[in-house]
């Protein structure tokens, strides 16, 4: 499965749902991928960015998630520990702040590249939790899009890490055999002393062997808070590493077809630090 198909398939549906004459949409797009741009270079001091509408979510989608999806796929390429749990019979993931299906894209490439050797049938059941409800739609029908060799289910689960009433009515997501954070930390940074009761329940929460994939910008002062937390927190560190990591050649960029020439270049590299942690077996 090549990720731009996928993604060009849910574009397809996004822009759809945007109002206005083909130069009214593909202007407001443009304009939304600036205020993106602008918008992630300021989120060491706020964070004034909102995904309420389908212009946004076309502009993120298009510019940012064929990268981010690869930077996942990527990370469990080179981890031996996260390629042996996708191969399990079942496996559930909660993708912390995945609405935009970043962690989600990426765990389906991974997953389509292996069988389970015992000939049976694996389930995929994916928890997206995303304070913004606007996502809900974008990734519901995965499995209907795909076809695969195992079965996907997948539930958004609306929810805001910086409000503990709304957060702490949920429990499903926490037996989750993977969470992942992809460009979540960078996010929440403005607000991070709003956010550490809900970290600190998820880590003593968390099930014994379970798993935590982080992916962001390779800034000191976010991947600095968020180790920090997790130290706290108890969990081993499996992966920590950073540096420019790049697209891989056989993803064509071609796929997204007349939107490149409308809305101009994906992201195609990114500079990120990477960590798996695992919550220890005995703890």
């Amino acid at each position: 499965m090549q990720v731009f198909e996928l993604v060009k398939s849910v574009l397809d549906e996004n822009y759809s749902k945007i109002q206005g004459t083909l130069q009214e949409r593909d202007a407001r797009i443009c304009k939304r991928v600036g205020e993106l741009k602008k918008g992630y270079s300021e989120l060491a001091n706020k964070n004034e960015l909102k995904y309420d509408k389908p212009s946004i979510q076309f502009a993120y989608i298009y510019k940012y998630v064929t990268s981010h999806s690869n930077l996942v796929y990527q990370q469990i390429q080179g981890n031996k520990t996260l390629r042996r749990l996708l191969l399990g019979p079942q496996i559930a993931i909660s993708c912390i702040g995945g609405g935009p299906g970043s962690d989600l894209v990426g765990i389906l490439k991974s997953m389509s590249e292996y069988s389970d050797e015992n000939g049976e049938t694996r389930k995929l059941r994916c928890y997206i939790l995303d304070g913004e409800n606007g996502w809900a739609d974008a990734w519901s029908d995965v499995d209907d899009k795909l076809e695969t060799d195992f079965k996907i289910s997948t539930y958004f689960i609306p929810m805001d890490v910086t409000d503990e009433p709304n957060w702490s009515q949920q429990s499903k997501y926490l037996n989750a055999d993977l969470f992942t954070m992809i460009y979540f930390a960078s996010e929440i940074f403005s607000r991070r002393s709003e956010c550490v009761p809900f970290f600190k329940n998820l880590f003593e929460r968390m099930k014994p062997g379970a798993l935590l994939l982080y992916i962001d910008n390779n800034a000191a002062c976010f991947t600095d808070w968020f180790d920090s937390l997790v130290k706290k927190g108890g969990l081993e560190v499996l992966c920590s590493e950073q540096g420019i990591v790049k697209m891989p050649l056989d993803e064509q960029k071609v796929m997204l077809g007349e939107f490149l020439d409308r809305f101009g270049p994906v992201k195609l590299e990114a500079d990120v630090a990477r960590r798996i942690w695992r919550k220890p077996k005995q703890s």
